[in-house]
């Protein structure tokens, strides 16, 4: 976080936060221990906050045991879009959230419906079917058309990112990529040749 602070003055469309995204507000007290020469975490789970209006410092003190102490917020896009960002429109985002996506979809659903942008997610295939068959009908659900973007993402083999067009916008996008010779960065067909790859169930 402090390193992407260096990165942020004469920048002003950028605002880093420190916090997660999620399907609900909820508050984490994050701890580690140093135990010789490693550290050791672990993370326990406060009561639910509602998010209000402006952004929560994030409270961190060290103890005389040399133990670090953080409390990790979790917001919900939707919450951030109606308070902190209200005079904001989401373009697009992408969700890598080792694992997660779905939950911070299912907390923007209301951004997503409202602004309808462009959004990519990660998925890792056939590692999680049942979650990787969750996750694209839902992106269904909300009327988007998942393509699978020509390339692997991370180490894993298995792992993808899913760039996410509105079914109204369609059309126009696949239209102005082959325009600009651009459609090998996307594969042949859409996600949807995903699905039939991931077992029913």
């Amino acid at each position: 976080f402090k390193t992407i602070q260096r990165y942020v003055p004469g920048r002003p469309n950028l605002v880093p936060m420190h916090g997660a995204l999620g399907s609900a507000s909820k508050s984490f007290l994050l701890k580690s221990a140093k135990v010789g020469h490693s550290s050791r975490s672990h993370t326990s789970m406060l009561q639910d906050t509602q998010l209000q209006a402006g952004v929560e410092d994030v409270k961190a003190n060290r103890t005389e045991k040399d133990e670090f102490k953080s409390t990790i917020h979790v917001h919900r896009l939707d919450d951030l879009f109606e308070h902190m960002w209200h005079e904001e429109k989401l373009a697009f985002a992408h969700i890598d959230v080792e694992g997660a996506e779905l939950d911070v979809l299912h907390g923007a659903e209301s951004t997503i419906q409202r602004d309808r942008p462009l959004f990519s997610v990660e998925v890792w295939v056939h590692k999680n079917h049942t979650y990787t068959r969750s996750l694209i009908d839902t992106v269904g659900a909300y009327g988007y058309r998942p393509y699978a973007i020509a390339e692997k993402c991370g180490l894993n083999l298995d792992c993808r990112n899913l760039l996410c067009v509105p079914t109204e916008r369609h059309s126009a996008f696949v239209a102005h990529l082959t325009s600009h010779d651009m459609m090998q960065w996307l594969s042949a067909s859409t996600a949807e040749s995903l699905i039939k790859t991931v077992p029913a169930g």
